[in-house]
C-alpha cells in the first residue's frame, strides 16, 4: 500500500512543495477516524484530507466533514461497500474516488447470468469476504439476469487457518455448472491449488478480482475464466497477473492525482474480461453491456448490510 498510495502522493507533494501529514487510524473505527479528522483540520490546518477509510464509516461522519467546508475530504475506496448515493446526499466537499468493486460484481453477475446462462451457480467465499457488499451485489446482478439456482458455500475457518477444503468438497458434492470465487489472500491461493488437484470436471469460473498467479496452472477450467475490471487494467498486459491489487490501486491513485491537478478523475469504464490463467493472458469480451436498472435493490441493500471494519490509512 505504501508503494502504490503513499509514495506517489509523497512525490506529488514534493514536486508541488505541499506539506504532507500521515495519520494512521488503527482499525478504522468511527471514533478513530473522527479524531484523525479533527487533528488534521484543527491542529495541522490541512486543506485536503486524503483518507483510505471505509465508506460505511464515513457516512456517519458526513456532518463532521461539512463543518470544514471548503476544505475537502477525498475518500479512497476499493468499493467493497455499496455507496448509498441513491438517496443519501454527499457533502459538497466530500469526494469519493475508488474502484467501485460492488458495482462491478453486480454487472459481472448479470453478464454471466445473461450470456452464459449456467444451470447452477455456486459462490465460494469466506466469512471475511462475505462481510462486505460484494456477495449481496453478486446476488442482485445474477438474479437480474436469470432465475436459475444460486447457492453459497462459506468458509468458516478459525483465525490463522487458510484451508479451502470445505469449498472444494462442496464443489465435488454439487457439481455446479458455474463457480464464482469471492476469496482473497491465502484462502484464494489454497482454493486454486486444491481446485487444480481435485476437481475432475470443467465448470466455468469467475473471480471477484483479477487473480495473482503464483504457480503453473493446467486445469482446463482455468483456461476460460471471467472477471470484471476497469478498462485501464487492460493496458497492464500480463503484469496484471503478478500484482492485480497494485495495479488497481495505482489506477485509483492516478485518478486522485488528476483530481488534485484540477483534471477530471478517471471514470471506471466497466469491461468483462475473459482470462486464461494457464497461459496468463486475457482479453476484453464485452465493453458495452446494457444493464437493467437495479437501483431499488441497491438502495435496500445499502441500508441493511453490516460490514467489517479494517485497518485503513488516513492521510
Amino acid at each position: 500500500m505504501r508503494e502504490v498510495l503513499l509514495n506517489p502522493l509523497k512525490n506529488y507533494c514534493n514536486e508541488k512543495d505541499i506539506a504532507l501529514f500521515p495519520e494512521f487510524i488503527g482499525n478504522g473505527n468511527p471514533k478513530g477516524v473522527e479524531t484523525a479528522i479533527e487533528k488534521l483540520y484543527y491542529q495541522e490546518d490541512v486543506d485536503v484530507i486524503l483518507g483510505y477509510v471505509s465508506y460505511h464509516v464515513m457516512i456517519g461522519l458526513f456532518d463532521k466533514v461539512k463543518k470544514f467546508r471548503p476544505k475537502r475530504f477525498i475518500n479512497i475506496s476499493l468499493g467493497e461497500v455499496i455507496t448509498d448515493d441513491f438517496q443519501l446526499l454527499h457533502p459538497e466537499n466530500y469526494i469519493l474516488i475508488g474502484y467501485h468493486a460492488w458495482w462491478m460484481q453486480s454487472m459481472l453477475a448479470y453478464w454471466l447470468a445473461d450470456q452464459l446462462k449456467p444451470e447452477s451457480c455456486l459462490v465460494c467465499t469466506s466469512l471475511y469476504d462475505a462481510g462486505y457488499s460484494l456477495l449481496e451485489c453478486f446476488r442482485i446482478g445474477y438474479h437480474s439476469g436469470c432465475s436459475n439456482k444460486l447457492d453459497y458455500s462459506i468458509l468458516k475457518n478459525n483465525p490463522g487457518v487458510s484451508s479451502a477444503d470445505a469449498l472444494i468438497d462442496e464443489i465435488k458434492d454439487r457439481n455446479p455448472s458455474h463457480v464464482h470465487v469471492l476469496l482473497c489472500g491465502q484462502e484464494l491461493d489454497d482454493f486454486i491449488k486444491k481446485f487444480q488437484q481435485e476437481i475432475t470436471y470443467k465448470p466455468t469460473i469467475s473471480f471477484s478480482f483479477p487473480v495473482e498467479i503464483k504457480s503453473d496452472l493446467s486445469h482446463p477450467a482455468f483456461s476460460n475464466c471471467y472477471f470484471a475490471g476497469d478498462l485501464h487494467l487492460y493496458d497492464k498486459g500480463n503484469a496484471l497477473f503478478e500484482a492485480p491489487y497494485k495495479h488497481i490501486f495505482s489506477n485509483v491513485m492516478d485518478s486522485i492525482l488528476r483530481y488534485l491537478n484540477g483534471e477530471d478523475p478517471r471514470n471506471n469504464h466497466l469491461v468483462i474480461f475473459e482470462a486464461d490463467l494457464c497461459d496468463q493472458t486475457f482479453k476484453a469480451v464485452e465493453q458495452y453491456v446494457q444493464f437493467p436498472d437495479m437501483t431499488d435493490a441497491f438502495k435496500e441493500s445499502a441500508q441493511s448490510l453490516p460490514v467489517w471494519q479494517n485497518p485503513y490509512l488516513c492521510i
